[in-house]
């Protein structure tokens, strides 16, 4: 079964907020679905292991599509809301000034609250 959009921004701010910010590279230039034990928006989406090809990626989340079909967590081709929505995740994510939060989240939280409010969603930070 595939998630719905709550449960998408749900469990991305979930992981996100647990982990104190966002995932970059090591350099702090670019974000990634996984770098360390951090994840991204979309690599939060993944409930077991980000596949081995997305580690330390940033591909677009378009070029990641084939591995959220086989994840289950989409279930229908990139030509739907869903993948207008997960772009549209991964952009508020990669986005946020702050690359980790120890100054703090509130670019995240405003992104993610907007993202929510653009396509009719609650969003708690």
């Amino acid at each position: 079964m595939s998630l719905t959009k709550q449960q998408m921004l749900d469990r991305a701010w979930a992981g996100i907020k647990a982990q104190g910010g966002k995932s970059v590279s090591g350099d702090g230039m670019s974000c990634r679905y996984q770098m360390g034990d951090q994840r991204c928006a979309v690599g939060h989406l993944f409930k077991g292991p980000v596949p081995p090809e997305l580690i330390n990626s940033n591909v677009p989340v378009q070029d990641a599509w084939s591995f959220l079909l086989d994840a289950g967590i989409i279930r229908t081709t990139r030509y739907t809301p869903n993948f207008k929505f997960l772009r549209e995740l991964q952009e508020a994510h990669d986005g946020a000034l702050n690359p980790m939060a120890d100054i703090n989240m509130d670019d995240l939280i405003h992104r993610f609250r907007s993202l929510a409010t653009e396509w009719s969603l609650k969003f708690t930070p």
